[in-house]
C-alpha cells in the first residue's frame, strides 16, 4: 500500500517535471543528509547514509552516462530505494519475532532482489559496507524492480 500511495505521488509530480524536476529524489536526499547530521541512534544513521550513498552513485553514474537530466528515472528510483530500505527493515523486524531463520530469509529475499535487478548494466554490483553490513544490497540496484519483487516474496515467506 505505501508503495502504491508513494508511486501514485511520482507519478502526479512527474506530470509537473518542468516545474519540480528531481524534486523526489531531492526530498529523499534532503531527508536523508538531515537524518546522517543529527541522529544520535548508529543503526538509524546507518540506514540514512546507505540512503545517502545509494542516491549518490544513482547521481554519480547518471552524470558519467549523460543522463543527469533524467527527472523521472532520479524520482523513481530514489523513492523505491527508499520504500525497499524503509519495508526491509519493517519486514526484517516482523521475521525477528517468529524465528532467526525468518529473519534470515527475509535478508535473503531483499539481497537477492537488489542483486537481481542492476540499474545500470555497465557498472558492478556495490555492496555499501562490505559483507555482514545491516543493509546488504548493491548500489546498482534498480529499486522499482527488486522492491516489487522483494515485495511479493516477503510477504510469502511472513504467512
Amino acid at each position: 500500500m505505501k508503495h502504491l500511495v508513494l508511486s501514485a505521488m511520482a507519478a502526479w509530480m512527474m506530470c509537473t517535471a518542468d516545474v519540480c524536476a528531481q524534486s523526489l529524489y531531492n526530498a529523499v536526499y534532503d531527508k536523508a543528509q538531515s537524518e546522517v547530521a543529527v541522529e544520535k541512534n548508529a543503526a538509524r544513521k546507518a540506514v540514512s547514509q546507505f540512503k545517502l550513498n545509494a542516491l549518490n552513485y544513482i547521481m554519480n553514474v547518471c552524470k558519467k552516462e549523460g543522463r543527469d537530466g533524467d527527472a523521472r528515472l532520479l524520482d523513481l528510483q530514489a523513492v523505491n530505494m527508499e520504500s525497499f530500505v524503509d519495508d526491509f527493515l519493517e519486514f526484517e523486524a516482523k521475521a525477528e519475532k517468529i524465528s532467526a531463520a525468518k529473519k534470515d530469509e527475509i535478508v535473503r529475499v531483499f539481497t537477492s532482489a537488489s542483486f537481481a535487478h542492476p540499474l545500470f548494466e555497465n557498472e558492478s554490483p556495490l555492496v555499501d559496507g562490505g559483507a555482514g553490513a545491516l543493509l546488504p544490497f548493491s548500489l546498482n540496484t534498480d529499486w522499482s524492480a527488486a522492491y516489487d519483487q522483494a515485495e511479493i516474496v516477503a510477504k510469502r515467506v511472513l504467512r
